[in-house]
């Protein structure tokens, strides 16, 4: 999140830390990073450092099985550039409190290639560390299976209805959120339905399954100071296609970072139907995070204010550059893959 939550009490957190994980500090900071989650630094009186993420808890049902995963692919893959959270006093990677989850990381001093322009080293790097992961597929009983579905139909159907019956009163962005859906619901509708036309295809493809992240963009790959990549927000792990985490890479730097995908995975076969896909999800997953989270969860002013800037991102849905986006991914699977 942008900004700090007032309803997360600070004491609490501090308290955790001294009960839970043997962490004795005297004030934690807020730092602004991510969407789901509010995040702070930890110091303790000899500078010790701890990255400490507070997520609501019902967005945060998976994280238990999670991360017993991401330990084992630290551990016993050797994939040490997993970020794994720190285990506490009772051997759990999380703590359950009030109506959020806790979690506590080690702090790692560095950039992401979001506040870095990567290098063609950072690429090849990233790449590399995506195709490893993608090689590994541990014991996970529970690990959830991708299934192409599409969970934001309903929270943008909500959306929706709320727009055609606003309530008497609104903020000043809540009534443009309701104008923008009402001038957009048709193609949002249209979206909606070929959604479910995209999902079926995808799920008659014969295709390579893997241990996914879900979600490597350049602001999880963090590089520290000695110039170790590191892969953070594990969250969204699951079994699926590859194109999972490729379609984020997609970009300008694509073909650099296929070429250093491939030298690790040479026998690979990728899907363009399947990279529409996840062009699509994606969309639909931001419009129905940033109209949802004005309409409903009200998180104040400044959250508002960055949720209604980056919806405009995505309404009106971005057609033309998602058909533009499919045709250069081919465009690149050709040339790298013949």
């Amino acid at each position: 999140m942008k900004t700090d939550n007032q309803h997360i009490d600070k004491q609490q957190l501090i308290h955790i830390l001294a009960a839970e994980y043997g962490v004795q500090i005297p004030a934690i900071t807020f730092v602004p990073k991510g969407e789901e989650a509010w995040t702070y630094v930890a110091q303790t009186a000899a500078r010790e450092q701890y990255f400490v993420r507070v997520q609501p808890a019902v967005s945060a049902t998976n994280l238990e099985r999670v991360f017993p995963i991401v330990y084992a692919l630290h551990q016993q893959h050797g994939l040490t550039q997993a970020v794994a959270p720190l285990k506490t006093c009772h051997n759990t990677p999380v703590v359950s409190v009030d109506d959020y989850i806790v979690a506590v990381f080690p702090y790692i001093e560095g950039q992401t290639l979001h506040q870095r322009a990567p290098t063609a080293a950072d690429l090849t790097a990233a790449a590399a560390l995506l195709a490893r992961l993608h090689q590994l597929l541990p014991d996970a009983p529970g690990l959830r299976r991708e299934d192409f579905a599409n969970p934001f139909k309903a929270p943008i159907m909500r959306a929706l209805d709320a727009a055609r019956t606003p309530a008497a009163e609104q903020t000043f962005l809540q009534q443009e959120v309701c104008g923008l859906l009402k001038a957009e619901r048709a193609d949002i509708l249209a979206t909606l339905e070929r959604m479910e036309r995209l999902q079926s295809q995808a799920q008659q493809l014969v295709t390579d399954w893997v241990l996914t992240h879900g979600d490597p963009n350049r602001d999880n790959f963090l590089k520290d100071q000695q110039g170790t990549l590191h892969l953070t927000d594990w969250s969204d792990l699951a079994v699926g296609p590859p194109e999972r985490d490729l379609a984020l890479w997609t970009g300008d730097w694509f073909e650099v970072f296929l070429q250093a995908y491939v030298r690790r995975r040479p026998s690979l076969k990728l899907h363009r139907e399947l990279f529409e896909f996840y062009f699509y999800r994606w969309s639909v997953q931001e419009i129905a995070d940033y109209a949802t989270r004005i309409l409903f969860r009200r998180l104040g002013p400044a959250e508002d204010e960055h949720a209604w800037a980056e919806l405009q991102d995505y309404l009106p849905v971005k057609h033309q550059g998602i058909a533009q986006g499919v045709e250069h991914v081919q465009s690149v699977i050709e040339r790298v893959l013949g």
